[in-house]
């Protein structure tokens, strides 16, 4: 299998860090640092990963880099009819504020159904959670959909921007309930994604979990109705678990 990743950042130490990583782990790549550099790389190359900074220029010569051209790009290679390899989404943005900084994630997270399977945060941590391990289990989930013939992805749906709110908020919304889904809807995704959990386990999980408050949850037990993007974050966690669970068994 071809390993052969794409580098989309345009600070130095970041990109060498990130090469180190790569080289670590058997791949090639190539390295870019603006939107239209990576789909001039894209449409001629076939990669098996993308690692795609949140914020980049447009093109070289541009003087400011942009959340919205890495959105812009993975838009850019759904158009042009080839696959979207896995992405990895590689944070330094900054805004003021918690309520701000949760509307950037929820964006990142809506970024999930144009392929970005991770998010992970620069300076990149030196243990726990290293950038080396988290492109080990995108590798290892995209692996797992190409193999169940299921796309395997951050769930959560685009965010729009709600037309009541200051300008720039995201907030969340779903297909079918604003951004809400029932217990049945949650447990599925999480039988889905975690093997060890049949529909009844991971019913009885998701109502032991909105109990202690784990992700937002509003409504009795029987019509409860659980937030989609504080319900995608905890379920990543638990996709995280079952691979590391997976990592000792090996």
């Amino acid at each position: 299998m071809t390993r052969h990743a794409l580098i989309v950042e345009d600070d130095p130490v970041s990109t060498r860090q990130i090469s180190d990583s790569l080289m670590s782990l058997g791949y090639t790549f190539d390295t870019v640092c603006s939107q239209m550099e990576a789909m001039k790389w894209i449409e001629a190359k076939d990669y098996s990963l993308i690692l795609l900074d949140i914020q980049i220029m447009v093109h070289a010569q541009s003087c400011e880099a942009r959340v919205q051209n890495a959105e812009n790009l993975l838009d850019q290679i759904i158009d042009s009819g080839k696959a979207v390899p896995p992405v990895i989404l590689l944070s330094d943005y900054s805004v003021e504020g918690v309520k701000q900084t949760a509307e950037v994630m929820r964006w990142a997270l809506s970024l999930g159904r144009k392929g970005v399977m991770d998010v992970i945060a620069k300076p990149f941590p030196k243990a726990g959670r290293t950038l080396d391990r988290v492109i080990n289990k995108v590798l290892k989930l995209h692996s797992k959909s190409l193999k169940d013939g299921q796309p395997i992805q951050l769930p959560t749906p685009p965010l729009p921007v709600n037309k009541k709110t200051p300008v720039g908020q995201y907030v969340a919304a779903d297909d079918d309930a604003d951004g809400w889904i029932t217990v049945t809807q949650a447990a599925q995704h999480l039988a889905n994604d975690v093997p060890k959990f049949d529909l009844a386990k991971a019913r009885s999980r998701i109502s032991t979990a909105a109990g202690r408050e784990e992700f937002v949850s509003d409504g009795s037990h029987k019509e409860r109705r659980i937030e989609r993007v504080s319900f995608d974050a905890w379920l990543l966690k638990q996709r995280n678990r079952a691979l590391d669970a997976e990592d000792d068994d090996e």
